[in-house]
């Protein structure tokens, strides 16, 4: 992961264990100095620690005392599930992953109001839905424009090489293999969306860059282009054509760009 170039300022670094109050706070001690100790993690990395996989409203009021341990210790806290974990425990934790359409825009707004450092969605739809266009928007702009920080779809290859595979195959993406991978449609749809977010993040940052530095006839050539984005229709867009004006948008606003760094109206 290093020779990736994974910087591991955010790391999701298991489950909160632990049998009772004295354990809890045994092993989240025992956890910080692991990672503190670790020549792979810089000492201010966000670890994530997790506990148990949808629980239920009840099982979320249960684990305060363990989730406090692991806080205590300044762990950030992580869970799957649904609207419940907001109501129950959702001021415990600071990362969340929502069983939710990742481009409905109402599911992220209380959880980002109240400052969750990551917002992710899964299972709607899982990995390997034979269909690259629906694939692309759901990890691209459905999502992004929806304000979700993260996606938590993990099963990369859940599962063997199987095209006739039904009950597993929604949970493989592409397929492992004893060298490499086996590349998929729904693959190549990922990658794409993945682009999608870029281009998207990229005209955000010139545009702020623009409002910081340039002149007010300036500004709006960066508001038209926030503009721009803040209307798109995530769950409609023609994302080739969306691609192609967001490269035209960057290549203005780096002109743009230019223009205020020699001081130019």
């Amino acid at each position: 992961m290093h020779q990736a170039g994974y910087h591991f300022s955010s790391f999701y670094g298991g489950a909160a264990k632990g049998n009772n109050q004295l354990e809890w706070r045994h092993y989240a001690k025992l956890y910080r100095k692991w990672f503190q100790d670790s020549w792979i993690f810089p000492k201010d990395a966000n670890i994530y620690m997790g506990y148990g996989d949808e629980p239920s409203a009840e099982g979320v009021i249960r684990t305060f005392p363990r989730l406090e341990a692991f806080q205590d210790q300044g762990f950030r806290l992580g869970q799957s599930g649904h609207d419940h974990l907001f109501d129950t425990g959702g001021f415990f934790y600071s990362g969340v992953n929502l069983a939710s359409d990742p481009t409905d825009r109402t599911s992220t707004r209380k959880w980002n109001e109240v400052g969750y450092a990551n917002v992710a969605w899964y299972a709607v739809q899982h990995v390997g839905l034979e269909n690259p266009a629906f694939t692309r928007r759901q990890y691209g702009l459905g999502a992004y424009l929806a304000n979700f920080s993260a996606t938590n779809n993990y099963a990369h290859h859940f599962g063997p090489y199987n095209d006739r595979s039904i009950t597993y195959k929604p949970m493989v993406l592409a397929y492992g293999c004893h060298d490499g991978v086996i590349d998929t449609i729904q693959w190549e749809g990922y990658r794409e969306g993945i682009d999608d977010v870029r281009y998207a993040t990229l005209v955000k940052m010139l545009a702020r860059d623009i409002l910081e530095k340039g002149s007010t006839v300036q500004g709006n050539e960066a508001r038209k282009a926030l503009m721009y984005l803040a209307e798109l229709d995530n769950t409609e867009c023609d994302l080739n054509m969306v691609r192609l004006e967001m490269i035209r948008m960057i290549l203005h606003l780096q002109a743009v760009l230019d223009e205020c760094a020699d001081g130019k109206n």
